[in-house]
């Protein structure tokens, strides 16, 4: 992967990616679907889910890998406690904000997978049931908007680039009859 030198370049440098990817804008549109669901289903691991995954729904491999980066641990640090509060929320727990900030804080201090392992063994089933219902509403809201914004993106990415084609050849043609 190329040196991203900021928080643009890599969404440039993933748009880039998805628009001129090969397949169907179907195909495209359902593996970086499938990487952006793969964040709110699992805390760790969501490449080693949506790869695998991607050849069973027939989807782009590249997409589900990069579909992933919605989280990364500058994300993690907002959208897993919101998630989680927000989960904790529609269930009718009692858990604060706070709590998830001071379990989270505590992951990132350690840096380690095994500090993360830990955390999510230590915690209580409130919380885990919290993480997969907040990520159920993230799963809902994001999935159908990743679906239709991506395979739109692709079609109209497509579109333009055969009509600047179509302009460079009538352009190319012109200066050739004079």
């Amino acid at each position: 992967m190329k040196k991203v030198n900021s928080i643009g370049r890599l969404f440039r440098y993933c748009y880039l990616k998805m628009v001129k990817e090969k397949g169907t804008p179907d195909y495209i549109a359902r593996g970086w679907t499938l990487g952006v669901l793969a964040n709110w289903i699992v805390p760790i691991g969501q490449t080693a889910l949506s790869f695998p995954l991607s050849f069973l729904i027939k989807g782009s491999k590249i997409g589900a890998i990069l579909g992933t980066m919605v989280t990364n641990p500058l994300t993690t640090l907002f959208l897993y406690p919101l998630q989680c509060y927000i989960g904790n929320f529609i269930i009718g727990g009692d858990l604060s904000m706070e709590f998830f900030r001071q379990a989270l804080k505590k992951v990132v201090e350690d840096q380690t997978f095994e500090a993360a392992l830990k955390a999510i063994q230590g915690t209580s089933t409130e919380v885990i049931i919290s993480f997969w219902v907040g990520g159920l509403v993230f799963c809902l809201l994001t999935g159908p908007l990743t679906y239709v914004l991506t395979r739109s993106w692709v079609i109209r990415f497509r579109k333009l680039r055969a009509w600047r084609r179509a302009q460079k050849a009538i352009h190319k043609n012109n200066n050739h009859t004079s």
